[in-house]
């Protein structure tokens, strides 16, 4: 319970949502799920994302996570952002603890540089963009997101 616990304050911190890549959905898929013809037209059906590395104005607006890959994938089943234009943002994280899941509310600032983004001057991860779709990656993990439109 105690390396738990100090797992869930640990991601209080918001640049810990992006923690590193721990396997790939490709090393977890036995090979004899599919044979070769079906593994190589599945591949071509799958459209390749240009990510291209974010700008400030990219970012602006709502996003939701809709893949959280790592160790904090054991940890954090969902997250929310909002991005305002005047440099600060809110959010939540959607926490697996015990005995219940609960949300984490996180708000502050962020900054964009060369397509590594800061919230509240914590370290820089990279940020990528691909039309309605951003990527936060560590340096062993990935969360992706689509972008939230209100009406």
């Amino acid at each position: 319970m105690g390396a738990r616990r100090s797992a869930l304050l640990a991601l209080r911190s918001p640049r810990l949502l992006v923690l590193p890549l721990a396997c790939t959905l490709v090393s977890c898929i036995a090979d004899s799920l599919l044979d070769e013809h079906a593994r190589a037209s599945a591949a071509e059906e799958q459209p390749i994302i240009p990510w291209l590395p974010a700008s400030a104005p990219d970012l602006l607006g709502g996003w939701e996570s809709d893949g959280i890959e790592g160790e904090v994938a054991a940890l954090v089943w969902k997250i929310d952002y909002y991005f305002s234009d005047d440099g600060t943002y809110t959010g939540a994280a959607l926490v697996l603890a015990d005995p219940d899941p609960q949300f984490q509310t996180l708000t502050g600032t962020w900054s964009l540089d060369s397509g590594a983004l800061s919230l509240n001057s914590d370290a820089p991860v990279p940020a990528w963009i691909a039309s309605d779709r951003m990527k936060l990656d560590g340096p062993t993990g990935t969360v992706t997101f689509r972008r939230v439109r209100f009406q």
